[in-house]
């Protein structure tokens, strides 16, 4: 037997399931909302860390999952 991962439904990276689930949604069910506010959640938190000291980010350099997730967290 051979095992092949399909992973059409669930997301794999933070990304997916902050951003690119949501523009799906509005292509697809417009009058529909989001379960999730990842996204939200994370602008906030990054709002209430304590003073002004530097946040690292820190990814595997030759994959390119996780620089997305990286990139996408600075942006946050």
């Amino acid at each position: 037997p051979k095992l092949l991962e399909y992973n059409a439904d669930t997301p794999t990276s933070l990304l997916e399931s902050a951003v690119c689930q949501w523009y799906w949604l509005e292509d697809v069910f417009p009058d529909a909302d989001q379960f999730n506010s990842l996204h939200e959640k994370l602008v906030e938190q990054w709002k209430a860390l304590p003073g002004d000291e530097p946040v690292y980010v820190a990814t595997l350099a030759d994959n390119e999952e996780d620089w997305v997730c990286g990139t996408y967290l600075i942006d946050t």
